[in-house]
């Protein structure tokens, strides 16, 4: 019979990083796809606009892991898409290295 895993955001005990900070920490691995990277203006533009329309803040958690190559890749991508719009109303954080306290998970195998 499979324990039923009922993880909550007060479990996951990894340390968030901003962009900046995210850029800095991994930047061997990331910079020259950082850099490499051009995203399309127009779509900057739509979306920027869709989230001053909106009047709302975007809080946004990036997910990843320094083992992953998809996450290597497309996280950086995605700040750069952040950093481009250069607006208020977007949040993000990233959740890199994912890890969470065993501690208060109980009656459950990991393999």
């Amino acid at each position: 019979m499979k324990a039923k895993i009922n993880l909550k955001w007060s479990d996951v005990v990894s340390p968030t990083l901003s962009p900046n900070e995210y850029l800095k920490t991994y930047r061997d691995r990331v910079k020259s796809i950082y850099e490499s990277y051009e995203p399309k203006a127009d779509i900057i533009e739509k979306i920027k606009n869709k989230l001053i329309n909106k009047n709302q803040i975007l809080r946004i958690v990036a997910l990843g892991a320094d083992w992953c190559p998809d996450c290597t890749i497309n996280v950086p991508k995605m700040l750069k898409i952040i950093k481009t719009m250069d607006i208020d109303e977007m949040n993000i954080q990233v959740l890199y290295g994912i890890s969470w306290s065993f501690v208060k998970i109980t009656n459950i195998i990991f393999w």
